[in-house]
């Protein structure tokens, strides 16, 4: 009878921590696609062992028993690897900011990026000790900002993952906001409809002359699922690849006339 192969060796896990740290959270679809590999048996005893430890715990054992959140003992650890933990999202907001978290996590496993922030990261740093509350109500905070691999530290792409139709006014809004703002390469909305993804086009036509020469990407949820790299990314010229798009951001050359 042959020897039993033993499984993935248990690691410490330090993706987990950071990814909870910058996000508020860990899904087990996310973990499952990003950091483990193995049978689904060993996935599930090393999923219910991480979330189980001491280090994290469920977000709601009631309404989300497979997102994990860093315990006491898990904010503690986070910082002392250099983070700031931020706090866990609203369960409303699960699914919005985990295919977010999805998408960056994509882009890094590719060696697309090279850093990046969550917005409840952004948002912390200008609030600081709370005296920056009242500026903070008062900027433009994208879903993600992505540093990629060949800028600049200082620039970065903006990220927007819209899952809901919002009005026209409230696109207008954010689109007059991000045009002022500096060390900003574009900005790319993924939409999760062809309603969204109309309204935001629609929006962007008319907003072009006070956007100035910033590029700002759409394109579709679906088709970044189904086709990742190679998915079209709509600009008001012409369409390009989501890695055309990161191509060029990446040697900051030639982005501003997509």
């Amino acid at each position: 009878m042959g020897a039993v192969k033993p499984g993935p060796q248990p690691r410490k896990p330090t993706r987990e921590i950071r990814l909870a740290a910058k996000t508020g959270f860990v899904s087990r679809d996310t973990w499952a696609q990003f950091f483990a590999h193995g049978s689904d048996r060993w996935l599930r005893n090393r999923w219910a062992t991480i979330r189980d430890s001491r280090l994290f715990e469920a977000l709601s054992k009631e309404r989300a028993p497979e997102v994990m959140v860093l315990s006491s003992a898990g904010r503690i650890i986070a910082k002392r690897e250099g983070y700031d933990p931020v706090s866990p999202p609203s369960i409303l907001n699960l699914k919005h900011d985990d295919t977010l978290s999805k998408f960056v996590l994509d882009l890094e496993s590719l060696g697309l990026i090279k850093a990046w922030k969550s917005e409840a990261e952004l948002e912390r740093k200008v609030i600081g000790d709370g005296s920056g509350i009242s500026l903070a109500r008062l900027m433009k905070f994208p879903d993600a900002e992505i540093n990629p691999t060949g800028s600049e530290s200082h620039q970065v792409l903006a990220i927007e993952v819209e899952l809901t139709l919002k009005s026209r006014i409230r696109y207008v809004d954010a689109l007059n906001r991000y045009a002022g703002k500096k060390n900003l390469l574009g900005v790319l909305f993924i939409a999760g409809s062809d309603s969204i993804r109309e309204a935001l086009i629609e929006t962007r036509e008319k907003q072009k002359l006070a956007l100035y020469s910033l590029p700002v990407g759409v394109m579709r949820l679906t088709e970044w699922k189904s086709k990742k790299l190679l998915a079209p990314v709509s600009f008001l010229k012409r369409d390009i690849t989501l890695q055309e798009l990161m191509t060029r951001v990446s040697n900051t050359i030639g982005t501003r006339s997509a």
